[in-house]
């Protein structure tokens, strides 16, 4: 009796999901609308942050994070790896340059 009423449910579930009706999906995109609705969302979430300090993300928030991240970019740690990667991209620029377009 039981497997039966349980059967009986799964059919019943199975036949009300087929038989409902297709859910549309929003075909019509538009930028400017999900636009408005990211700077709102995000400018109601934060209202003490003036808009063009998001660009900052969390270091315009915290006042803390902020001037570390400022002391950071003062004598930034990465410094070295920037000059390595230009020496790196010019030889092989200087490389690939010459025989690119030969056939």
């Amino acid at each position: 009796m039981r497997n039966s009423c349980t059967a009986l449910v799964i059919v019943a579930v199975f036949l009300a999901i087929a038989g409902a009706p297709p859910v549309a999906a929003d075909d019509a995109i538009n930028p400017e609308a999900a636009f408005k609705a990211f700077r709102a969302y995000f400018t109601k979430k934060f209202p003490k942050l003036a808009l063009n300090d998001f660009v900052n993300g969390p270091y315009s928030m915290d006042a803390d994070l902020r001037k570390q991240w400022q002391q950071i970019e003062d004598l930034p740690p990465y410094d070295f790896a920037i000059e390595r990667g230009k020496d790196m991209f010019a030889k092989h620029r200087s490389r690939t340059s010459r025989t690119r377009w030969r056939r």
